[in-house]
């Protein structure tokens, strides 16, 4: 990943959904990957905000558990629905669109 451009799109093809609840675990691991990717250039300050429920807690959840293993501080990593983070600002927000295919499930 070049850390010069401004903003990135990853397509994430791939959704799963559960009854109500969508979530996207190809999404969940490149931002992972990309949250790895940041701590290792020494960016902690950062949003991950996703407009799903389920995907912010599977988020959490994932990440949480990446921490433990990697023994890795999640201290300035937010994670929450768009509505939580309206209008708050970090060093790198990571917007979880979760589904990115082109029919409707």
């Amino acid at each position: 990943m070049n850390h010069e451009n401004r903003i990135v799109f990853v397509d994430t093809d791939g959704n799963s959904g559960e009854e109500k609840h969508f979530i996207n675990t190809g999404e969940i691991s490149v931002v992972k990957k990309l949250i790895h990717g940041f701590l290792s250039m020494g960016i902690d300050d950062i949003i991950i905000t996703t407009p799903y429920k389920q995907q912010e807690r599977m988020l959490q959840l994932q990440l949480h558990q990446q921490q433990r293993e990697k023994q890795s501080s999640m201290q300035g990593i937010r994670i929450g629905t768009v509505d939580k983070f309206q209008g708050q600002e970090a060093q790198v927000a990571i917007i979880s669109m979760v589904r990115s295919n082109s029919k409707a499930d």
